[in-house]
């Protein structure tokens, strides 16, 4: 494996024709509105919302906590990093008081009810995964060493949140090619599954490229710098679909959505022989988040490829539909490894790495698909295989879900009032919710057609049902035990023994999308977990063989 700059094969030959054959099946330009232009600066500053979502937050610890006299710590910590300010030692001492009493009280229920799962790594004894464990430093002993003065799973999901976000300028500049799939508008539930449809006729792009959906053959490719021109694309006979064509390369037509891919290559070119990985981000993130960039950053100085795929509506991108996203969909990814396997070399490995909601619907795509995943591996980073085993964290719904709800509010509900309303569904009641439990069972269960919100998280959970027992794809799923959002039960650790692809890294401390090291976190942000993920699925890859 070559890691962190080695020698690279990469050209830039490789990255035009990969592009080029990408550009056949997606086009650049979404209808009536240009793709953003900063293509993945840094992200803005807080604005007043995200304030008053880190101030929610922190008073909901401090609600916990019971002193009287830490609103007044929290109000001021919160504007020095809204101002940018303060130094984040001074920000994580701060937070470790606000925090010190919940992790000993507030989180004690949650850690008794996780006692029967072992922390450390869990999986089948294989001469693979022997050399994959072999492989990958975080899989062995002692695993992750974790900040020594952070405390609790609480400030380990904190302190990454507020200070490396104020770091994110130290993250090198990444810049995305934006492309627009189309994609089935409506693909609710995974029982029944439709299969992806072709998408429509012929149509001109205006000299930016065409999306006609997929075709079997990529006769399209043009040389870099060149336009794929309109008799490049799918032919609608080929497809049988009606034309719906925009005449900017995007189907229009009523069963057809457009989802948002962020492509990053290296600049050294594209190397063939190395993974080209597809992330999946959070719940409302996107691209930009400060963790993504990140990830993206170190694969990037590896000499690998990136696609992220923007879920709808994330990131200010539009929803053409009434059909936003939800946990259980997974046919916007199943389209995207499709456009993204038949624009790749085909010895080219294409992984998948999901964080938090992105890595939910990374497993469950995985234990979905079986051998027809077209991935090579996939990776979930504080996901969870059970989101029903959430319902009874109650540190989850009271500390940390209103200020997700507070997001889903925003991202969601505000721009789908009308359709809402329309599917007979109660706006007093959803703008009531409190927590993202509230609004999953008021909202997006109803407004999906599931009889009841524990049927919905049972259609996103790769370990509801026998599901996971079709897993045919490496998977590895890191969770830390003192998760605050996301609990750790429900992780199949009891049916490892027979799923010789799963790989369950469960980790003492570490929090939520956070796992801080060493004294001064501030070095290495989130470094353990971009490393982790990429160090596995290289050595996916290098041991296909075994």
């Amino acid at each position: 494996m070559t890691r962190n700059g080695g020698a690279s094969k990469g050209s830039k030959a490789e990255s035009c024709a990969f592009m080029g054959r990408l550009d056949v099946l997606t086009t650049a330009i979404y209808p009536h509105e240009l793709a953003q232009e900063d293509e993945g600066d840094s992200p803005p500053p807080f604005s007043l919302t995200s304030f008053s979502a880190v101030l929610s937050a922190l008073a909901g610890i401090v609600n916990l906590s019971g002193h009287v006299f830490r609103p007044l710590v929290v109000v001021c910590l919160s504007a020095l990093v809204v101002l940018g300010i303060a130094r984040n030692y001074c920000i994580a001492t701060g937070l470790a008081l606000l925090v010190h009493r919940t992790f000993f009280d507030g989180r004690l229920e949650e850690l008794k009810r996780l006692s029967h799962l072992r922390p450390g790594l869990h999986c089948g004894r294989t001469a693979r995964t022997d050399a994959i464990v072999s492989m990958v430093p975080a899989l062995q002993h002692p695993h992750y060493k974790g900040t020594p003065w952070i405390i609790g799973g609480d400030l380990a999901t904190l302190y990454p949140f507020l200070a490396f976000r104020s770091l994110a300028f130290h993250v090198p500049v990444v810049k995305y090619a934006r492309r627009w799939l189309s994609v089935d508008a409506d693909d609710t539930r995974n029982n029944g599954t439709k299969a992806q449809k072709a998408g429509g006729g012929n149509g001109s792009n205006g000299g930016i490229g065409v999306n006609h959906g997929f075709s079997d053959s990529l006769d399209g490719f043009t040389p870099c710098g060149e336009t794929p021109s309109a008799t490049g694309a799918v032919p609608s006979a080929a497809n049988g679909h009606g034309t719906g064509d925009d005449g900017k390369g995007l189907d229009n037509s009523d069963d057809k959505e457009a989802v948002a891919l962020d492509i990053a290559l290296p600049d050294t070119g594209l190397d063939p022989d190395k993974p080209f990985y597809l992330v999946l981000h959070g719940l409302t993130g996107g691209s930009a988040e400060p963790y993504v960039l990140d990830f993206v950053a170190h694969a990037l100085r590896r000499g690998c490829g990136l696609c992220v795929m923007i879920s709808r509506g994330c990131m200010g991108t539009p929803v053409r539909g009434d059909n936003f996203f939800h946990g259980a969909r997974i046919s916007d990814v199943r389209s995207t490894v499709t456009a993204l396997r038949r624009s790749l070399p085909e010895h080219t490995p294409l992984v998948m790495v999901g964080y938090s909601m992105g890595g939910i619907i990374a497993t469950n795509y995985a234990a979905l698909t079986g051998e027809n995943s077209g991935v090579s591996c996939c990776v979930s980073m504080s996901g969870s295989f059970d989101t029903r085993t959430n319902i009874e964290s109650r540190h989850s719904q009271q500390v940390w879900q209103p200020l997700l709800a507070m997001a889903l509010k925003e991202h969601f509900v505000l721009s789908n009032t009308r359709e809402i309303v329309k599917r007979g569904l109660n706006v007093s009641a959803i703008e009531a919710c409190k927590n993202v439990l509230d609004i999953d069972t008021h909202l997006v269960a109803p407004y999906n057609g599931y009889p009841d919100v524990m049927a919905y998280y049972a259609d996103m959970s790769a370990a509801a049902g026998d599901k996971i027992a079709g897993l045919r794809t490496p998977t590895l799923a890191v969770t830390s035990l003192d998760d605050p959002i996301m609990t750790a039960d429900g992780s199949p650790v009891a049916e490892i023994d027979t799923i010789n692809n799963l790989f369950i890294l469960l980790t003492r401390n570490g929090g939520h999308v956070g796992w801080p090291t060493g004294w001064n976190p501030n070095r290495n942000r989130w470094g353990w977990m971009s490393t982790t993920s990429l160090d596995f699925c290289e050595a996916v890859v290098a041991t296909a063989g075994l």
